[in-house]
């Protein structure tokens, strides 16, 4: 009567931080990068568009049935591209670089950039700190040694350009 009440449902999962700090397999990874593709385009394909922006291997569950689940909104926008930061919002390492910048905008590609950190993370181990040309150099470094992880590097090469009208649209793309 004199409180508001916020009733979420419980996931049980574990989250990718947890499940994959010793290597990733091809099979495992590419299930992973799909279904966050799936989940982005979802958020990004609304009417009025929804931006996570807190991307991280933290906020992403991984169910016994192999189903991904984005968790942990608290960062979240919603409404048209081109929103402006009020503040930073978003987790170093896995954050886009506008996310930092007074005066730019976020869109959809900003969560792209969230979620090819988090692709790199689940195949090096670890997040690539001082921004996407670093994570480029890590990850040309460190990754390429297999025709999979040539593959895996192309994606997220696309995804963590500095500029983010070099990167993905949306998740959907």
């Amino acid at each position: 009567k004199d409180c508001i009440w916020l009733i979420m449902t419980y996931v049980k999962g574990q989250c990718l931080q947890e499940l994959f700090t010793g290597g990733i397999s091809e099979a495992d990874f590419f299930s992973i990068a799909v279904q966050l593709s799936e989940v982005l385009g979802y958020l990004h394909g609304r009417r009025m568009p929804i931006l996570h922006l807190d991307i991280k291997p933290t906020n992403l569950l991984l169910k016994r049935n192999g189903r991904l689940v984005l968790i942990d909104f608290g960062a979240a926008l919603q409404g048209q591209p081109g929103i402006r930061p009020e503040q930073c919002c978003g987790t170093p390492g896995f954050a886009a670089p506008e996310q930092y910048q007074k005066g730019s905008y976020l869109d959809a590609r900003t969560d792209v950039y969230g979620a090819g950190a988090v692709l790199y993370y689940l195949l090096a181990g670890t997040a690539v700190s001082g921004g996407s040309a670093m994570m480029r150099t890590a990850v040309n470094q460190n990754i390429r040694k297999s025709r999979w992880k040539n593959e895996a590097y192309t994606l997220i090469e696309n995804c963590v350009k500095k500029e983010p009208s070099e990167r993905y649209a949306d998740g959907a793309q």
